[in-house]
C-alpha cells in the first residue's frame, strides 16, 4: 500500500474526511479535531498524491473511464470517457486537480521501450481504481 492511501485510511479511522476543493488546488479536511500533528504533517507532505487520487476516484465514481493521450503541447492529459454527465463541481475539480492526478497516473504506469509511459497499456487495461491498484 502506498503512503497516501495509508493517510486516507488513517484520516477515516479518526472520523475525519478529506475532499477536493473546487475553487483552488487544495484539500478540505472535515472533522479534523482528532487528527494528530504527525498525520497533518503526512497530509501536507502527500497533498499532491492525495489530490490526484481523490480526483481519479471522483471521476470513476461519476461513471467515467479514463484514458491517457499525448498533448499537442508535449506531455500527456487525462481524457474522461463515457456517458456520465459531469457536474459543474466535477468539471472545476478536473480543471484544478488534473495535473496532480496525471502525475500520479504517470508514476504508476509501466514504461515502454523508450522509457515513456505506456499509455496504450493504460488505455487497454485500466478502467477503474481496482485495475490500477494504486
Amino acid at each position: 500500500m502506498t503512503v497516501y492511501l495509508d493517510i486516507i485510511h488513517s484520516v477515516e479511522r479518526a472520523g475525519a474526511r478529506l475532499s477536493l476543493d473546487w475553487t483552488e488546488p487544495c484539500l478540505l479536511l472535515e472533522n479534523d479535531d482528532q487528527i494528530s500533528e504527525a498525520l497533518m504533517a503526512g497530509i501536507r507532505e502527500q497533498k499532491d498524491h492525495l489530490r490526484g487520487y481523490l480526483l481519479l476516484c471522483e471521476l470513476w465514481e461519476a461513471g467515467y473511464s479514463l484514458e491517457l493521450h499525448p498533448s499537442v503541447r508535449g506531455g500527456w492529459f487525462i481524457l474522461p470517457v463515457g456517458a456520465a454527465r459531469a457536474s459543474e463541481r466535477l468539471i472545476k475539480q478536473y480543471e484544478i486537480h488534473h495535473d496532480a492526478a496525471l502525475r500520479l497516473m504517470l508514476e504508476t504506469l509501466p514504461k515502454d521501450a523508450n522509457g515513456e509511459p505506456d499509455c496504450a497499456w493504460w488505455n487497454e487495461r485500466v478502467r477503474n481504481l481496482e485495475a490500477l491498484r494504486i
